[in-house]
């Protein structure tokens, strides 16, 4: 057992000819698939929500092998135990990532601010909160090839709206209250162009 994780770490840290140093600048795209979960803040509970879908999408520009700067789409859906109800969390994020290449791997975190919205739509009625979002992400990518990388990654999205505002039969009320917030888990992809 101790040989097999040997020569794995070796394979993943020595330098391969299709991920060099000098390769690793410019404008890529990525994307995750994976789950996308509820979690509590404040007063917004996660109760009857369920763990489902989520995914992000976006451009990555790196200025130099250690440095670069992501905008990322985002969208978690969820399951909840109301028939006819369905949840979702969207936002659009922009925000500096911090690259650290091991031979062929790259480990990375980042952040990113900008807008997010949590909802639930139903056949009774629509509720939804937006407002100024934080993300908070780590991970890694192996290059497979010079311009494709596969990873992992984890992501932590915060929403801090202050009111949720619900939508019944034309008539639309908001109120202040906590928002749930969420994080994603998945494997990604890069393309580097």
């Amino acid at each position: 057992m101790k040989k097999t994780l040997l020569v794995l770490a070796i394979v993943l840290i020595t330098p391969s000819s299709h991920a060099q140093d000098e390769d690793r600048k410019g404008l890529g795209i990525s994307a995750l698939l994976g789950g996308s979960i509820c979690m509590e803040s404040g007063d917004a509970e996660c109760t009857g929500i369920d763990t489902s879908f989520g995914f992000t999408v976006g451009p990555v520009y790196r200025l130099h092998k250690h440095v670069g700067i992501g905008l990322d789409f985002l969208y978690g859906m969820y399951g909840t135990d109301v028939e006819g109800t369905d949840a979702y969390n969207m936002g659009l994020m922009v925000g500096p990532k911090g690259f650290f290449p091991i031979g062929a791997l790259d480990l990375y975190a980042g952040i990113g601010l900008g807008w997010m919205r949590a909802a639930v739509t139903s056949d009774l009625g629509d509720a939804s909160a937006d407002g100024f979002g934080l993300g908070i992400l780590a991970g890694f990518e192996y290059r497979v090839v010079n311009n494709l990388a596969l990873g992992l990654m984890f992501r932590m999205n915060f929403n801090f709206a202050d009111e949720v505002c619900i939508e019944f039969g034309g008539d639309e009320r908001c109120t202040k209250t906590d928002v749930a917030n969420n994080v994603m888990v998945g494997a990604g992809v890069s393309v580097y162009f």
